[in-house]
């Protein structure tokens, strides 16, 4: 939203994401360090300006696996972008930290 626009939103706002994502490990499971990608379908419920909104979206990441015990953590970096109706878009930065129990990585 740009210029003197207005953007108010209610006093709560919903939102329902749903999608697929993949991982792979270009290399082998053996190496440890994955991408995923994935697309998703948002609808967001502003209660204020954009009444509802509903768009697409896609996301891309990388990430590294530490076996640890019988699980393993995965620390991730990743950008999704949403581009939903009435032009707004999401620009997104998702660092996280994910708990797997792949066996095959535990090797």
């Amino acid at each position: 939203v740009g210029g003197s626009e207005s953007s108010e939103l209610g006093s709560t706002v919903k939102l329902w994401v749903a999608g697929l994502e993949g991982k792979y490990f270009p290399v082998g499971p053996s190496w440890k360090g994955f991408i995923r990608a994935g697309l998703s379908w948002h609808s967001l419920n502003t209660n204020g300006t954009y009444g509802d909104l509903e768009g697409w979206g896609y996301y891309g990441g990388v990430g590294w696996e530490f076996p640890i015990g019988p699980v393993s953590l995965a620390p991730e970096v990743a950008v999704r972008e949403v581009l939903m109706n009435a032009g707004v878009r999401g620009h997104i930065f998702t660092p996280s930290i994910g708990v797997h129990f792949y066996p095959e990585l535990r090797k």
